[in-house]
């Protein structure tokens, strides 16, 4: 085995560590270093890394300190239940659990593009590490999407009205797409409406349309 290998398992275990004269030396593979640190620096350094990761994603979607420290809580313990996993992929995975059982509504493509994880992986983690599905409602998005798309907040209660009927009488199962069809209703009449909505719900144009086509059919 190569002696400045990082794959050394011996250089985890202390009984392998013999301190002489202020160094630490592996009797194992014979790796020296000035500080006890060995397998430790390894742990830390992915530690340091995933924290940095989870927090760049948390700023870059607004989340909050709750919802961050439930993540962490979530991850350490599908860690060690599933040690493999790909780190970046699980923080992803956990934090858009996090985000439907705290009530912050970020949508799986929104939580993709802030940790550049693709949504397909981190729907396949969640399915994994979660037991119980979790689902979001989508009067849950609007306050967050109609701020943006600068409505006001008479005509964002009137769009959670029409989401609260609509549900009664339609199943659609993605809750963005329902989000961005009542948006759409709303704003159908301002200049360059469908493709706002699109860059802020991340729901395509062509479905918000299909679907207030045949929508409108039904109804």
């Amino acid at each position: 085995m190569d002696i400045g290998s990082k794959e050394n398992k011996c250089c985890f275990d202390a009984v392998n560590i013999l301190e002489i004269d202020g160094t630490h030396v592996c009797v194992k593979c014979g790796l020296v270093q000035d500080m006890l640190s060995f397998g430790e620096n390894q742990k830390d350094n992915k530690k340091n890394q995933s924290t940095q990761f989870l927090q760049d994603i948390c700023d870059r979607l607004n989340i909050d300190t709750n919802t961050l420290q439930d993540t962490e809580h979530i991850f350490k313990c599908a860690l060690n239940k599933y040690p493999l996993l790909r780190r970046n992929i699980l923080l992803s995975s956990c934090l858009y659990i996090s985000c439907k059982k705290n009530c912050i509504p970020r949508s799986i493509k929104e939580v993709s593009a802030a940790s550049g994880v693709d949504v397909k992986l981190i729907g396949k983690y969640e399915s994994i590490i979660c037991d119980t599905y979790l689902p979001t409602k989508p009067y849950d998005y609007v306050n967050r999407y109609g701020a943006k798309l600068g409505m006001n907040y008479k005509t964002i209660q009137n769009v959670k009205k029409d989401i609260r009927l609509f549900q009664k009488n339609i199943t659609i199962q993605n809750p963005v797409s329902i989000c961005a069809f009542h948006l759409y209703k709303a704003l159908k009449e301002r200049p360059n409406a469908l493709i706002n909505i699109q860059n802020v719900t991340g729901c395509p144009a062509s479905t918000i349309r299909q679907n207030y086509k045949k929508i409108n059919k039904l109804m």
